[in-house]
């Protein structure tokens, strides 16, 4: 197959998106299929071998303007593709009004339902007010001229099924992860001497991206709650992002500040490592954004066969049904604290989970595995 993989996305910066474009690029390639990623110019040194990528600039600063600049370089390329694949964007309508025009078959990825996301964070009014358009005029003609549609999330349905009929086009596929970096660890205590964390102490933590809606979940204070507990454990939380300064302000307001130990954004196989010397993971995110979105740090968590403990929501219950994640009654700080301080009394259902997560990543988790169901999805459409 000949691919257009289109998004706008960032990747430049190594975050989610980044990972998901490259990986499954990659794994589309490995198969013997021929990519050609058109991106934002700000994506700047990224680049992946045997995948044709195209920076294209925009006159316009939006990504309406991107999407003029889009439609240009596709009307002289339109015969040099067999599949559309759309990394869904706003106002990303564009590629499918021209595969509708040529009859070309085309794919909607969506990652989460981007009204969802702006809602539950501290977003600008021009944000908010562009997004609600794009929900209102163009994201319901993306649904309907898609042939098919991946969604990370398996509750996608109830946010869209009032904009087409057929919900046979609505497929599932989560949030991979490269279970060659994130892996469990044998000797857990030589890789703490290596991280230069404490290798007497139980370590309960965060690795991530930090985002507007981590300021107001419970996680701190359900830190708090776990420390009066366990006085010998301590709070690992890596990433960076752009909630990150006023993260730095809760934990400097907290009465366990000292037992935190705060390490900004770090490359993908050190935050691997990290998570490998945690004996317990937290993870939340709010119920409208996990029920539209996959976390991927959840599938990093298990391939590294590290329990998780989240909400009992979204995303989140596929996990807990995969045996990887313990869910915490309505998402609260005490219900998450109560089931953390449980784990870390109980060693062997730690490493009762810590099998089970792995053997999950490694299952339908693994980029392979999200790339081959990809690429089937694809060749049934031609």
């Amino acid at each position: 197959m000949r691919i257009c993989y289109i998004t706008y996305a960032d990747l430049g910066f190594y975050g989610a998106p980044r990972i998901h474009v490259s990986s499954i690029a990659e794994g589309l390639v490995k198969l013997g299929h021929k990519v050609t990623i058109f991106a934002p110019p700000s994506s700047g040194d990224f680049e992946i071998e045997d995948v044709e990528f195209i920076p294209l600039k925009k006159t316009i600063p939006t990504s309406i303007g991107w999407g003029i600049a889009l439609k240009k370089a596709l009307k002289h390329r339109i015969d040099d593709f067999d599949i559309f694949y759309v990394r869904d964007y706003l106002f990303g309508d564009t590629a499918f009004h021209l595969a509708n025009k040529f009859d070309k078959p085309s794919l909607l990825e969506l990652n989460g339902i981007l009204i969802e996301e702006v809602d539950s964070g501290p977003r600008s009014l021009k944000d908010r007010i562009y997004t609600k358009m794009d929900w209102n005029l163009s994201f319901p003609k993306r649904l309907q001229i898609a042939d098919k549609i991946i969604s990370v999330s398996p509750d996608m349905g109830k946010f869209i099924e009032r904009f087409f009929r057929n919900k046979d086009k609505l497929v599932f596929l989560p949030n991979g992860v490269n279970i060659k970096v994130f892996k469990p660890v044998e000797n857990k205590q030589a890789l703490r001497t290596e991280m230069k964390l404490p290798t007497d102490k139980n370590i309960v933590g965060i690795v991530g991206s930090i985002l507007s809606y981590h300021i107001n979940s419970p996680l701190l204070e359900s830190m708090e709650l776990i420390a009066k507990a366990v006085p010998d454990c301590v709070f690992l939380i890596v990433g960076g992002g752009p909630a990150e300064e006023h993260l730095a302000e809760k934990i400097s307001e907290s009465s366990i500040e000292k037992k935190i130990i705060r390490l900004d954004r770090v490359p993908i196989e050190t935050s691997a490592k990290y998570i490998a010397c945690l004996d317990v993971a937290l993870t939340w995110i709010p119920r409208t954004v996990a029920e539209g979105g996959w976390p991927m740090r959840m599938s990093a968590y298990a391939a590294c066969g590290v329990p998780a403990v989240g909400p009992d929501w979204g995303s989140y219950n596929v996990a807990s049904r995969a045996g990887g994640l313990v869910e915490s009654k309505n998402g609260e700080a005490k219900a998450i604290a109560d089931n953390v301080i449980s784990l870390l009394k109980n060693p062997d259902k730690i490493k009762q989970i810590s099998i089970k997560a792995r053997e999950w990543a490694e299952k339908e988790l693994a980029w392979k595995v999200i790339a081959d169901k990809t690429a089937e999805i694809m060749q049934g459409l031609i």
